[in-house]
């Protein structure tokens, strides 16, 4: 009896330290080192299918994984990157032209305003 009561508590103990894990760390590694080389700003002009070499997941998969980890579309959460990249260089007060616009990878002023 003495032993399955320590068996219990060992297991309770291994439930609550992997639920504080998982509180505290939500992205697995290879999605923050993955969201870590989306925002670089020389990736921002790739295409989805190319940026998905980045990790070791095809295109379908990743896409997949992305949405379940951030509850956002890759696509959508690219296009936010390149908005707020945009943005950076519009705040840093430099002069900015529509070239600078689109070194910041926003081509499509249609995109621009949907993702706004």
């Amino acid at each position: 009896c003495r032993a399955l009561s320590k068996s219990m508590v060992y297991l309770l103990l291994d439930a609550f330290l992997k639920r504080q894990y998982d509180q505290s760390n939500p992205q697995p590694l290879w999605l923050q080192n993955f969201i870590q080389r989306l925002q670089q700003p020389d990736n921002l002009c790739k295409p989805i299918n190319e940026l998905c070499k980045f990790s070791n997941y095809s295109h379908g998969y990743l896409c997949l994984l992305f949405k379940k980890h951030m509850n956002v579309t890759l696509e959508k959460y690219v296009i936010r990157l390149k908005i707020q990249y945009a943005a950076k260089l519009l705040q840093d007060h430099a002069n900015v032209s529509c070239a600078d616009c689109r070194a910041g990878r926003i081509s499509e002023s249609v995109q621009f305003y949907q993702a706004v």
